[in-house]
């Protein structure tokens, strides 16, 4: 499965610094019994329709609880959890290091585990 390069190139992958929390994050759990009192089921975390997923993650921004994100099942990874965080959390945590997707060292082993290509532009071509 080919990935756009335009598509990943602005990630990163963000290791946040460890020591004494502000304060927990709430986070909204989109598993288990999380799913049952969010009225909905796996296949939130589980389609490509991201519009659909970005309604979900602005109606749980915008209720009473405040939560600082959510968590959730990965759709990939099998039993590990996956999180979202809402820009409101950021002074609740400290970023110890931001590496850029395409520079990360682990990235190359993880593009052959799930059988992923990147489709770079040509150089002097257009993306």
């Amino acid at each position: 499965m080919p990935l756009d390069y335009d598509d990943i190139a602005g990630r990163c992958v963000v290791t946040f610094a460890e020591g004494p929390a502000r304060r927990p994050l709430k986070l909204i759990k989109l598993y288990d019994n999380g799913l049952a009192a969010a009225r909905t089921d796996n296949r939130l975390a589980t389609v490509d329709d991201y519009a659909r997923t970005q309604l979900w993650a602005e109606a749980f921004h915008r209720h009473p609880a405040n939560a600082d994100g959510i968590v959730y099942m990965s759709r990939y990874m099998g039993a590990r959890k996956s999180v979202a965080l809402f820009d409101r959390c950021a002074p609740e945590i400290a970023v110890e290091r931001e590496i850029p997707l395409l520079e990360h060292p682990q990235l190359p082993a993880m593009l052959d585990s799930f059988a992923i290509a990147i489709d770079r532009p040509e150089e002097g071509g257009e993306a």
